[in-house]
């Protein structure tokens, strides 16, 4: 028995021969996208997404996408990597130009 579908929009851009990527708006990906989550409104079904960012996941949203992922493990853990980086350098930065 089916429960849902959960769809990654850079998978489907693979399987129309595109370049993958999230977050997509262009056909014929977005009208797929579309259309999925309205049969599976249509069926009583749940229908998830997989997003890059916050604003197009709520757009999805909007649509009627009730399962919800953003971004991946790897990306956040490697930007939270990069801030703690460029918050110590802004460190090392404000020691070397102090007086002391």
């Amino acid at each position: 028995n089916l429960n849902g579908v959960y769809i990654g929009p850079a998978d489907m851009s693979l399987a129309y021969g595109l370049k993958p990527q999230f977050d997509v708006k262009e056909d014929p990906v977005f009208s797929n996208i579309k259309l999925i989550v309205n049969k599976a409104k249509e069926h009583g079904k749940i229908a998830g997404i997989h997003n890059g960012t916050t604003q197009y996941a709520k757009e999805m949203m909007a649509l009627g996408y009730q399962f919800i992922t953003i971004s991946s493990d790897y990306r956040a853990m490697s930007s939270f990597a990069q801030n703690i980086v460029k918050e110590m350098k802004e460190i090392k930065e404000l020691k070397e130009s102090s007086s002391y």
